[in-house]
């Protein structure tokens, strides 16, 4: 048994006993503390727009609010696929979760080629340049840099983000959120007691569940 299917025995619920009882104790702890820091990491860039950047092109954010696939990258492929058919030049900024070039963006895909391989850039985003064959998409740990390049180097005429619905540093005008119809609120507790990114209460800020 793995080690992340035993801990989902437990936040689940789903492992009972005093041992089980007595982590799910532990974990609510670390939860509170872990959903009070996103709650004032939260409250900050509310409170405060000068925090966010700002694209001089339309943004469109998929996302989610619990930890785990909800397919996001079906999404946001369907959302640049839309974008073509009118005309449109999308360009997906992705993180580049698992890539072995962890510093500043880089160019995985021009829209003509594959630039870098899975290995480089991650499994997600080396998919979404195979599948996407004509839609560039960059990737990096700061969305607001990888826009930066893009516009630079792409001439893009919309950024769709991949799983940016946290990454609260990019700014956006229209945040879609995916929810797991089968787990919607993951057990009801954030990390590491439940699968909730944040509070609950940061749905507020989406324009759109699916």
């Amino acid at each position: 048994m793995s080690l992340e299917h035993a801990w989902k025995e437990v936040v689940s619920g789903e492992k009972k006993g005093f041992l089980a009882g007595l982590s799910r104790s532990a974990l609510g702890i670390l939860s509170e503390l872990y959903g009070t820091v996103m709650a004032k990491r939260n409250a900050k860039y509310d409170a405060n727009d000068e925090l966010i950047y700002r694209s001089s092109i339309p943004v469109i954010s998929v996302g989610n609010i619990t930890a785990g696939g909800t397919g996001k990258t079906p999404m946001v492929a369907y959302i640049c696929q839309f974008y073509k058919t009118l005309g449109q030049k999308p360009v997906v900024l992705t993180r580049g979760y698992k890539a072995s070039l962890k510093k500043g963006s880089h160019v995985v895909s021009d829209g003509k080629k594959v630039l870098l391989n899975a290995f480089e850039s991650g499994d997600e985003a080396s998919l979404l340049a195979s599948t996407l064959q004509t839609v560039p998409v960059v990737i990096g740990s700061s969305r607001a840099a990888s826009a930066e390049l893009a516009m630079k180097e792409l001439w893009p005429d919309v950024f769709v983000l991949d799983d940016a619905f946290q990454h609260r540093r990019m700014g956006r005008d229209l945040d879609i959120v995916l929810i797991d119809a089968t787990n919607p609120f993951g057990y009801e507790y954030v990390l590491p007691r439940g699968l909730l990114r944040e509070p609950l209460e940061g749905l507020k800020r989406a324009d759109v569940i699916i």
